[in-house]
């Protein structure tokens, strides 16, 4: 599996010669690595992303590594919860703890939410991925926020692999365009929840004022 742009684009011209003999040997392959790497939160999503971009176009890679991504995380979820329970709480207590804050203090929709978590790529979905079961969030608003959350981040990296010989490194990927982008479509998302904190709070503030008054 290739570490890095420059291997990545030698690899993948090779791939493709041999995908043209056998298209289902490579596309099991894929897949498989996909969910390995995914399931154990093994880093390389982004690399592979790509990968399938070059392989399959933008719209088949774009539905390919969706369904892969919902896919291996939905099988890390049930890895970590079922058997890497204590381990994880173990190792990442004070991770957990800073997440959760996070999550209770935007006090709108608990889906929303998730979903911003996994549309900004700073966040990092291997920990996501084996601490969000053992905060007790549930499997399917889990596995809906990764398939629809990370959407956005897995058509950059497919687009990008139709154009693997001119990229060079990450960065040329994960612009700083994208990432205004991707900041933005974050807190847009998160906008209903902020709002809601806020009318809480002037609701509050009225209902306190008035029972001032009427004391």
């Amino acid at each position: 599996i290739p570490n890095n742009i420059q291997e990545l684009s030698k690899f993948s011209e090779e791939l493709k010669e041999y995908s043209e003999k056998h298209p289902y040997h490579v596309f099991t392959i894929y897949c498989l690595t996909y969910i390995w790497k995914q399931t154990f939160a093994i880093p390389g999503s982004f690399l592979l992303n790509i990968l399938g971009g070059a392989l399959y176009g933008t719209i088949n890679g774009l539905i390919i590594t969706c369904i892969l991504t919902a896919t291996g995380a939905t099988l890390c979820y049930l890895w970590s919860y079922y058997l890497a329970r204590p381990y994880v709480i173990k190792f990442f207590s004070t991770r957990m703890e800073t997440l959760s804050e996070k999550i209770n203090n935007l006090n709108g929709s608990l889906f929303m939410t998730l979903i911003s978590l996994r549309v900004m790529p700073m966040t990092p979905n291997w920990l996501l991925n084996i601490t969000l079961p053992v905060l007790g969030i549930r499997l399917h608003y889990f596995t809906l926020s990764v398939l629809l959350g990370l959407m956005p981040y897995n058509l950059i990296c497919v687009q990008s692999g139709r154009m693997l010989s001119e990229i060079h490194s990450s960065s040329d990927v994960i612009t700083l365009s994208v990432m205004v982008k991707l900041l933005l479509a974050t807190f847009l998302l998160l906008m209903p929840n902020i709002l809601t904190i806020i009318f809480k709070k002037i609701l509050s503030n009225k209902t306190k004022n008035e029972c001032k008054k009427l004391l």
